[in-house]
């Protein structure tokens, strides 16, 4: 999973992976997600409000945490 954020400016097939992974339901999984996608030089708009909503609503504490850390890294915080 983190691989795919080295890859998903390059490849936009990696980056609609990593969209998906955003929304599955294991929270490992989420939270692998929005690491890579913090690799990101350009996340798409439907990648950052995903994070947006994950950041204050994702049941995962830690992935809550990731999520916000993301949105300010690309200055998509509300």
């Amino acid at each position: 999973m983190l691989k795919l954020g080295n890859v998903g400016d390059a490849d936009p097939a990696a980056a609609e992976g990593l969209a998906e992974a955003l929304r599955d339901t294991d929270a490992l999984v989420r939270r692998d997600a929005v690491l890579a996608v913090a690799k990101l030089t350009k996340p798409s708009e439907t990648i950052l409000a995903q994070l947006r909503v994950m950041s204050e609503s994702d049941r995962d504490a830690l992935v809550r945490d990731h999520a916000k850390k993301a949105t300010t890294h690309f200055g998509a915080a509300e």
